[in-house]
């Protein structure tokens, strides 16, 4: 993929406006009653501590930048698992990000793609069919349900975060995607579905998300905190008072949570730690189950001087570790005070020298002056593409909407929306030279058959793109990364070539079917056809 970032950038869009900038880290982790923290030198640990006592403290193996549960990325990238005595497995390459649930682990390679391993039963995998027993129950069920070895779920992702059985993807635009149970609104998608084992849509404009066992969370760019979920996944006689169904404001100047029963650890951007109740409305009266515990004038700050917490647990395990802007590490906990169903917090310093968590950057996009008067889906596409890195401008302040685009330019961009890289060779195109730029683009692009050339076996990629063209490249992206279900329509006026791409962009929605695909395609065209796509794969 470098031949596309540095000459492609010279020939397609030049580079204005920011994106992410991704430097994640994270090195303290709990995995149920095993904790995981890394040290300033690199070395990852294990220990126990129960009854106030620091037991079972061991090296795990050097060279270690994130940990989740007993998943560790080192600083090659790769992918470890660690668990019990024996030696770790490596499980992949080119790795930035982990998230561990209950039972699955969600994967974000540097590439962007989201990959998961484990169980899929209930869709959190965003894979396999449906299917529906016959008994008194009609139970539902995802089958595949287990996979062994990561399989991809999806392209241009920043950050995916496990839940107990859902999963919470943020994309490189910055809009919030979930999938798998939905049993107590962790979806955030409205109480119409038990479960989806296909990613939805719920939220733009976010720069951080959070899974919780039946909770989500996210962060919008003004650090404004949405919840929606429950905090009493698998409770008895849950409410419907106690579930809350769609995305709804939550804290304010938040930067990280950690979720429990009743209530909520959240790190303010000032680094305070503070106790929050499990609605925006703070009152007396939250309960936190199974302990029975009353919690009463929330929120409540707890600690000053917070670089980070461990993920959620288990529901009966409140231990969160807490690790302090001087590399401390204290263990939180709850218990029952000396008068009934009152609160107890304990603080407890367990080990030091823990190397502080790095977080990711967001940059401000730069806004474009010549689109103000495109339609707003035109602006929307452009907008979210550039956030995510997929096009850029011409220049700093403009993006140029009408000016046509080269067929090599779109078969660049349709490689890096993919996150494939070039290959060697020239795809057996006679005009394709090793000079140049697209050589390895249109070799990729042949062996994928996106691209397939015309009948003198020319690629002709400085020809302008005809949106007949476009829409036919676009498909073929689509049918290559999502297996669709569609029927060709034979009466299409189009070209017999293309009838067959035509016709699932139409069942995809890429398209609708009465669009005019008459003449060269634009970049603002490209942009609504492009983000489309985008939201499908």
């Amino acid at each position: 993929m470098k031949k596309i970032v540095t000459i492609f950038i010279f020939f397609v869009f030049c580079i204005y406006g920011t994106v992410y900038a991704s430097n994640e880290t994270k090195t303290i982790s709990n995995a149920y009653s095993i904790f995981y923290s890394i040290k300033n030198d690199g070395s990852l640990w294990s220990f126990e501590y129960e009854n106030n006592e620091l037991s079972n403290l061991k090296k795990v193996f050097e060279d270690a930048i994130f940990v989740s549960k007993e998943f560790v990325i080192k600083s090659d990238n790769t992918l470890w698992h660690c668990e019990d005595e024996t030696e770790p497995i490596k499980i992949m390459d080119d790795v930035k990000y982990v998230s561990v649930g209950a039972g699955h682990t969600l994967i974000v390679k540097n590439d962007n793609t989201l990959w998961g391993l484990g169980y899929n039963e209930h869709g959190q995998l965003g894979q396999g069919e449906i299917k529906r027993t016959d008994d008194y129950f009609k139970y539902e069920y995802c089958e595949p349900y287990f996979y062994e070895e990561p399989v991809k779920i999806m392209n241009n992702v920043e950050k995916a975060e496990a839940g107990s059985s859902h999963s919470v993807v943020l994309k490189t635009d910055g809009s919030v995607w979930t999938f798998g149970s939905n049993s107590y609104g962790e979806l955030g998608c409205g109480n119409h579905v038990k479960y989806s084992n296909r990613p939805v849509k719920i939220m733009d404009n976010i720069v951080s998300v959070f899974a919780g066992e039946s909770s989500s969370f996210a962060i919008d760019k003004n650090n404004t905190m949405y919840r929606w979920g429950s905090n009493y996944g698998n409770g008895v006689g849950l409410k419907d008072s106690e579930i809350v169904y769609t995305p709804i404001e939550y804290v304010e100047n938040a930067k990280s949570i950690n979720s429990h029963w009743g209530f909520n650890l959240v790190l303010k951007q000032d680094n305070s730690l503070w106790i929050v109740g499990d609605s925006k409305k703070e009152s007396t009266g939250y309960t936190c189950y199974p302990t029975g515990i009353d919690f009463k004038d929330l929120p409540l700050k707890l600690l000053d001087n917070v670089n980070c917490m461990t993920e959620w647990s288990d529901s009966l395990n409140h231990n969160t570790l807490i690790l302090s802007n001087s590399g401390e590490v204290f263990q939180f906990n709850l218990t029952e005070g000396e008068e009934k169903h009152t609160p107890k917090f304990e603080l407890t310093k367990i080990i030091d020298d823990i190397k502080l968590q790095e977080e990711k950057t967001v940059l401000n996009t730069k806004e474009f002056t010549d689109i103000s008067n495109k339609s707003e889906e035109e602006q929307k596409a452009i907008n979210s593409l550039t956030k995510a890195g997929i096009i850029k401008g011409i220049s700093e302040t403009e993006f140029s909407p009408d000016k046509s685009m080269t067929r090599s330019e779109i078969a660049a961009l349709l490689l890096r929306m993919t996150a494939e890289e070039e290959s060697a060779g020239n795809g057996g195109f006679y005009d394709v030279s090793s000079d140049d730029w697209y050589c390895g683009v249109a070799s990729k692009s042949a062996e994928l058959g996106i691209v397939k050339g015309f009948e003198d076996n020319t690629f002709r990629g400085d020809d302008t793109i005809s949106k007949l063209q476009f829409v036919s490249l676009v498909s073929r992206t689509l049918e290559k990364e999502r297996d669709l279900e569609y029927r060709i329509n034979d009466n299409l006026s189009v070209p017999d070539w293309a009838k067959e791409d035509i016709s699932l962009a139409i069942s995809a929605g890429i398209i609708s079917e009465n669009e005019n695909l008459d003449g060269d395609i634009t970049r603002s065209e490209a942009a609504v056809i492009l983000y489309k796509l985008y939201d499908l794969i």
